[in-house]
């Protein structure tokens, strides 16, 4: 039998169940106030009226181990909130860092629980004063606009190849103010020609 008084509820889970606290073998010798009087009940409804006073106890001390049960997870809730805010959320990110972006759009569609919930890895390009960040193929293509910080999280990788920055500076072809497609190719070979591709 379950019969220690609960922190969170203020009841025992027996007398949540039963309505009545358990009689213990002690309580044989002595009445206590917490039984009911079973021996004075001779007819079925005298059984009726004590089972109904059973229940009418049972009942309103659910309703209070209720209340007290959700006051409590509630500031169970606030105290975790409180005292561990951010706590995982890695925020000191800078430009050339390997990082997964979450897909936040999947936030709002229904039955898009299979699809993958990040995409990348990318190559953070650019941190702005509002910060925000611009990011990177790997390649060195630049995407096309910006992305806010909670949809950032670093990757990582095997260990014998472990790094937060990537070694690699975007080439000329991946300027986005360069139109010119040709140009854009001629630019390329002249800049693996001088730097090398690895």
């Amino acid at each position: 039998m379950r019969t220690t008084t609960s922190r969170s509820t203020g009841f025992s889970p027996f007398y949540l169940l039963y309505g009545q606290h358990p009689v213990f073998s002690f309580d044989a010798e002595e009445i206590t106030w917490q039984t009911l009087d079973w021996h004075t009940v001779r007819t079925h409804d005298e059984l009726i009226a004590m089972r109904a006073r059973q229940i009418s106890r049972r009942d309103a001390t659910l309703e209070q181990a209720h209340e007290r049960l959700r006051a409590s997870r509630k500031r169970a809730i606030e105290d975790q909130a409180k005292r561990h805010k951010y706590q995982f959320d890695f925020a000191d990110f800078e430009e050339g860092m390997y990082v997964w972006l979450r897909e936040s759009r999947l936030d709002e569609i229904k039955g898009g629980k299979g699809e993958w919930t990040y995409a990348g890895p990318y190559i953070i390009h650019e941190k702005r004063p509002n910060g925000s960040f611009v990011l990177r193929e790997l390649s060195g293509a630049i995407l096309k606009g910006h992305v806010n910080i909670r949809r950032l999280r670093l990757f990582f990788f095997r260990p014998d190849n472990q790094t937060l920055h990537s070694p690699y500076k975007p080439g000329p072809e991946h300027d986005p103010n360069t139109s010119n497609p040709l140009s854009t190719l001629a630019a390329s070979y002249a800049y693996r020609a001088e730097f090398g591709t690895k």
